[in-house]
């Protein structure tokens, strides 16, 4: 699924996305389980995307129709994330995503001037973590950057996922780390 405003879908809501809206996701299961009578439904998504699906999942414990969860390089812990691609070594992945980040929100100003300000009054952003802080956080009321990354993290909720979940993740992925922490059920199984 596309999330809000990617995929040229701007005009059809004044919001902008984030990393942690599993409820969008929900919404899209209830749709297609509504529609076409589905009583098992599993979810695949990767990195923002399996951050998304497995946070719904972790919300959702087993209510039908989730059946099912498989997700490659999550983006469970969004923190290390955003703060590896600041190392030199991403700086240039991280341009190419802050560069593109911030094309859609100027889009999403000229679209809801009432509602964005310009990128002039944002100022400089110069990092995702700045992103996460100057953007995100004003407008979708979280306290700044690090209070974002808390909410919206699946690391959250992962221990109350109740369906089968496959999860593939590098072990060289900022992600990671929090596989390295004691787990409240199970421990990943390295292969």
């Amino acid at each position: 699924m596309n999330m809000r405003t990617c995929g040229g879908t701007e005009t059809l809501t004044p919001t902008l996305y984030h990393s942690g809206l599993s409820g969008d996701v929900g919404v899209v299961v209830r749709h297609y389980a509504e529609q076409f009578g589905l009583e098992q439904m599993a979810l695949v998504g990767y990195s923002m995307g399996g951050n998304l699906v497995l946070k719904l999942a972790g919300e959702w414990g087993n209510r039908p129709p989730l059946s099912a969860v498989a997700v490659v390089c999550p983006a469970i812990d969004l923190a290390p994330g955003a703060d590896a691609l600041h190392e030199p070594l991403n700086r240039g992945y991280e341009w190419r995503f802050l560069l593109g980040l911030m094309a859609r929100y100027e889009r999403k100003a000229k679209l809801f001037p009432s509602i964005y300000a310009t990128r002039k009054s944002i100022g400089p952003v110069r990092s995702i973590r700045e992103f996460d802080n100057k953007i995100v956080a004003r407008y979708w009321g979280f306290r700044d950057a690090d209070d974002y990354y808390h909410q919206a993290a699946s690391a959250r909720v992962v221990d109350r996922i109740a369906v089968p979940t496959l999860m593939l993740h590098a072990q060289d992925d900022p992600s990671f780390a929090c596989f390295r922490r004691p787990a409240p059920s199970s421990r990943p199984t390295r292969m």
